[in-house]
């Protein structure tokens, strides 16, 4: 969901390319849109690491008592306020100066000035004896040091040319003049926090606007890359404008991999207001279903749609920055451990946390997995050939496919190596940290481990089938406008969606009436009537009522018409159980 900023920046930066012949907009001329103001963002980060990004002054209290007194007075909060006010005081005798009224309480203003400097050694003292040796290498305590070293001077010299012409002091005293106001700075201690503060908040607007128009790009390359295969009656053009426009897509992940990792605290915001709104939507879409098909009245209409606007509006008040989860919250997010606590304390107990370097490897292409990563923070860069989603590779050379080069990017939350697990086939790509990138590792033993330990129906091993199987389905029809919105569909329907696993050389009945459509996700089958292949991921045919497996591992996505019964539920997940344990013991043998 993009904000409406991003929206108009994204449709002016395109109504910008129209009218140039063959122009493909990439993401250096979108960054431009939000480069030129990011003002706020180079001031707040010089004030952060040139003033502000100071070490903290705290120090361990020292064993002596009157050392241990100073520390404790020198860092109470009524001692910094102290502090403060006895500065704004000396502005007083600062700006009287600058008047006509300097001649008259000339006497006055020299007892002022030496009191004042008085006070700021007598500070300068007490922290000294509180911090000890560390007291020199604060950036704030140096300038305090500096403004008492040239208040001594400003003494000292006036006291020097005071037996000479009075002209001679004049102009003394009007150079230390200014120069006294040097000891005002001393409240940007004070200040400066809060301005950053101030400066953060605008900050983080520009840099949300900023991510909602990278991911907006990128969502509409993806979209218009599918658009371009359905109107184009060219192949080898529509060939060439999909290489262009998927070069410009990675463009783009690679730009939000790298705002991911200089914001974390932003980035997890927007995607979570984006996740809100997105539910908020889909909760508005599925009111309306159950209002047209009279399930709910109109009492509870008014109700439940004033209680969604409600929650609209609370989106506003959400915080700018969200903390990145950790490895734990990261484990509890995965779909396949979603509110199972004994999984999650199975996995928490082997897991390990595994840190990369920029340029390392983490898996390469045609090694066998050793195990799942997940990625805590980073980003990594996927090269390979394109999936192959359980279709051999002389399948491919019989069909006259070649296996095109694929690149992608994996931000913090994706996983790596699932299905390659699953179905114990080689990696089909060479993941590489483009950041430094770190991993909650989980070994191929302690997964199958996990698999013959947690076969209650749903078993883990088929939540993971469930998840992968959605993920390949939502990715295949986006490619079908007729399938545009089918992951809204998806949704509503998901209590009837289930995955079918077909065994090799083993026959199935599909489109039995009780079935909307069904999804070949992993794998191949052949239709026993007409004897035609199908390979993964397609959508198989109406008019094909009977498949048999030729894979080593084939799944199916049936998605029902009517509600399943929990009797149909029980006996499908029995029956697909036998089955994921048979072969994995198959194997181990």
């Amino acid at each position: 969901m993009l904000n409406q900023d991003a929206a108009q920046t994204l449709i002016g930066a395109a109504e910008s390319c129209v009218d140039i012949r063959g122009k493909f907009m990439n993401i250096h001329e979108v960054k431009t849109y939000w480069e030129s103001k990011g003002l706020l963002v180079s001031f707040k980060k010089l004030l952060s690491d040139c003033v502000y990004n100071v070490e903290d002054e705290k120090s361990k209290p020292s064993g002596k008592k009157i050392l241990k007194l100073c520390h404790h007075i020198v860092f109470m909060d009524e001692f910094e306020c102290t502090s403060y006010i006895i500065t704004l005081l000396n502005l007083v005798p600062i700006l009287i100066d600058f008047t006509h009224l300097d001649e008259t309480y000339i006497k006055q203003l020299k007892i002022c000035n030496y009191y004042f400097i008085s006070l700021y050694i007598l500070e300068a003292s007490l922290k000294a004896l509180a911090m000890g040796k560390a007291y020199i290498f604060h950036h704030w305590n140096q300038f305090e040091l500096v403004i008492i070293i040239v208040g001594l001077i400003d003494i000292m010299i006036i006291n020097i040319f005071k037996p000479l012409h009075p002209t001679y002091m004049i102009k003394t005293i009007r150079v230390f003049r200014i120069i006294r106001l040097i000891r005002v700075l001393r409240l940007l201690k004070l200040v400066i926090p809060r301005l950053i503060n101030l400066l953060e908040k605008q900050t983080n607007k520009q840099l949300t606007v900023r991510y909602d128009i990278a991911k907006g790009y990128v969502q509409g390359e993806e979209d218009t890359k599918y658009l371009i295969e359905q109107i184009s009656g060219y192949e080898t053009i529509s060939k060439e404008i999909n290489k262009i426009m998927e070069k410009n897509k990675q463009d783009g992940m690679k730009e939000l991999g790298l705002m991911q990792r200089d914001y974390p605290d932003i980035v997890t915001a927007v995607k979570t207001k984006q996740v809100v709104q997105t539910l908020l939507n889909t909760a508005t879409e599925t009111l309306k279903v159950l209002i047209s098909s009279g399930i709910v009245d109109k009492n509870e209409e008014a109700k439940l749609q004033k209680m969604i606007l409600q929650k609209k509006k609370n989106l506003g008040t959400l915080p700018s920055t969200i903390a990145p989860p950790t490895a734990e919250e990261f484990l509890h997010s995965i779909s396949w451990l979603e509110n199972e606590k004994k999984q999650i304390e199975f996995f928490q107990k082997r897991a390990r946390i595994l840190c990369y370097d920029y340029g390392d490897i983490i898996c390469e292409e045609h090694e066998m997995p050793e195990g799942i990563h997940l990625i805590i923070s980073g980003m990594t860069k996927l090269c390979g050939s394109s999936p192959s989603y359980g279709v051999a590779n002389d399948v491919y050379e019989l069909r006259k496919l070649k296996l095109v080069p694929y690149t992608d990017y994996l931000l913090s939350g994706a996983i790596i190596g699932e299905l390659n697990c699953l179905t114990k086939q080689e990696m089909e790509y060479t993941v590489t940290c483009v950041t430094t990138v770190q991993t909650c590792f989980i070994s191929m033993n302690d997964l199958f481990e996990a698999f013959d330990e947690f076969l209650e129906c749903p078993s883990l091993e088929y939540k993971i089938w469930f998840k992968l199987a959605l993920d390949i389905t939502i990715k295949a029809f986006k490619e079908k406008l007729a399938y545009q919105d089918w992951s809204y569909k998806t949704c509503t329907k998901l209590p009837n969606v289930y995955v079918m696993d077909v065994p090799t050389h083993s026959k199935c009945d599909i489109y039995d009436g009780t079935m909307d459509d069904v999804i070949l996700v992993h794998g191949s089958v052949r239709d026993c009537q007409i004897e035609q292949s199908y390979f993964a991921p397609c959508i198989l045919p109406k008019t094909c009522y009977q498949v048999q497996g030729t894979a080593a591992v084939t799944k199916l996505l049936i998605v029902r018409t009517t509600t399943t019964m929990k009797r149909k539920n029980s006996s499908r997940c029995s029956n697909a159980r036998p089955c994921h344990s048979c072969g994995r013991r198959q194997d181990r043998l």
